[in-house]
């Protein structure tokens, strides 16, 4: 439905962070202190949950920089696929950036994300700086409750005349301008 609309779906693989294990992503989470074997199979796992996704992303935020080349050896079975990795942390991840690209795959940074409906207020202050980029990726985190304001987000970011794209062509114009 989602791409009948010009939209596209991105998988979320769950990761642990910082705040584990009071933040606990479930019995699926790629964590720091399992083996590769283990975190593979979670990774696939999370992989077969999902069809026609265009890509994933996770919410690393530095927990597993002690441990770089098991992300880079769990990324690999991502970038193989085609698919595109979205960085939801705006400083980036410097190796799966630099694999991404080495792997010809998409790699993209997210540049806002609204989690609640009390996050709304963000869009209006960063649609006023939008024009100091030419691509700008605004993610939500969708609830039930969100569900129902997204129409009202579209239409004041489509009042500014700021056009509605899915990542991939937002992938596809950042790529050709290498």
């Amino acid at each position: 439905m989602a791409r009948s609309h010009g939209f596209e779906t991105w998988l979320n693989i769950p990761v642990q962070t910082h705040q584990y294990p009071n933040y606990d992503t479930g019995n699926k989470t790629i964590l720091l202190r399992s083996s590769l074997q283990l975190n593979l199979e979670r990774l696939l796992w999370s992989l077969s949950q999902g069809v026609g996704y265009a890509g994933v992303y996770a919410r690393f935020d530095g927990t597993f920089a002690p441990s770089k080349n098991m992300i880079k050896d769990l990324f690999e079975y991502v970038f193989i696929r085609g698919l595109g990795y979205l960085e939801m942390d705006k400083t980036g991840n410097a190796s799966l950036e630099t694999q991404a690209v080495s792997e010809n795959a998409p790699y993209l940074k997210n540049d806002l994300t609204i989690h609640s409906i009390k996050d709304l207020a963000k869009i209006d202050a960063f649609i006023a700086d939008i024009n100091k980029q030419k691509t700008n990726i605004i993610t939500l985190d969708i609830s039930p409750k969100m569900l129902d304001k997204i129409p009202s987000i579209i239409q004041k970011i489509r009042k500014k005349n700021i056009k509605i794209l899915p990542l991939s062509a937002v992938y596809a114009h950042h790529w050709s301008a290498h």
